[in-house]
């Protein structure tokens, strides 16, 4: 199992901030993830760009549950780490 860290922008109040989320998964599906946005060969272009669209829709539902908004394609580091 690893961690997958998530750091992106929010905003709440109408002030800008940012934010992050753990998510805990399987091993090649975190380091999947993570491939994506460093548009790594390892990926095809379709399936690199539904990871991506898949975890901002995870990150903007997050936020929104925590009462911020999620600034829309604002994800700054993905971290995979040992749980």
């Amino acid at each position: 199992m690893k961690n997958l860290t998530i750091t992106y922008d929010t905003m709440q109040n109408g002030e800008v901030g940012e934010a992050c989320v753990f998510i805990p998964m399987e091993d090649a599906q975190a380091n999947k993830i993570k491939a994506a946005f460093e548009k790594s060969a390892l990926l095809s272009k379709r399936e690199a760009y539904d990871l991506r669209d898949a975890v901002n829709g995870f990150v903007k539902y997050c936020e929104r549950a925590r009462g911020r908004e999620y600034m829309s394609d604002s994800i700054k580091t993905v971290e995979v780490k040992e749980v």
